[in-house]
């Protein structure tokens, strides 16, 4: 009778975004979050970012979350070099912007780049967007990586008054709510934003709201990425 095979087998590996990921993220459908909005996000008209934009004519630029291309569209009519990469899978929605981004010459990515790529990254309501706290930081890692250094990323995050409304028709769900709409959300306040921000390398923030607003309905950050990374 042959022996049983007592050699040790090593330990089944589990999916590290499966074990963290809370369930009622499964019940979200991430692109019912793009909005077919037309007007450029506000961040893009602050003296801060206009000064970055006009001082860095040749710069790529990176949408990351471009949803429904009113960012991407307007810069890459102000003859900078754009791609884009929505993780929320947003060109389904919106084939046709999508088509005439390409055809005035701008990229759709199907993944980030895998190393350091761009000068700018912009991102206007997206991280909050997302479900698991885990993918959330990851996406972070992910724009970090594919940043050159000395590099700014600009972005546009909702704060606590903005989601007060959404929070009637929708019920608690990860670090956030799940909407009627089966989006997330959820708020940062400006000490919230920045701690996850430094927590995931990025040191050098520069809030683009007035002093006497310390928690504003919507938060604005340029963030730069350290030279010596």
């Amino acid at each position: 009778m042959p022996k049983a095979d007592r050699t040790p087998r090593p330990p089944t590996r589990k999916n590290p975004l499966t074990k963290t990921r809370p369930e009622c993220c499964r019940r979200v459908i991430p692109g019912n979050a793009a909005q077919a909005w037309s007007k450029p996000a506000s961040i893009l008209k602050k003296p801060d970012v206009r000064a970055l934009l006009d001082g860095s004519p040749q710069a790529g630029i990176l949408e990351v979350g471009a949803g429904a291309l009113r960012n991407a569209l307007h810069l890459l009519k102000e003859g900078f070099r754009v791609h884009v990469f929505d993780p929320l899978a947003a060109a389904c929605r919106f084939p046709g912007r999508y088509r005439e981004f390409e055809k005035l010459g701008g990229k759709v990515l199907q993944k980030l780049p895998s190393r350091p790529t761009y000068e700018i990254i912009l991102t206007t309501y997206v991280i909050e967007t997302i479900c698991c706290p885990h993918e959330r930081r990851e996406l972070v890692r992910r724009i970090a990586h594919c940043l050159m250094r000395g590099g700014f990323w600009i972005l546009s995050v909702r704060g606590p008054r903005n989601i007060v409304l959404v929070q009637r028709k929708s019920e608690r769900c990860s670090d956030g709510y799940l909407t009627s709409q089966r989006t997330f959300v959820r708020s940062y306040t400006k000490a919230q934003l920045e701690e996850f921000l430094r927590s995931n390398g990025f040191k050098y923030l520069k809030f683009l709201h007035g002093p006497s607003l310390e928690e504003p309905e919507l938060l604005d950050v340029i963030a730069r990425k350290a030279k010596n990374e």
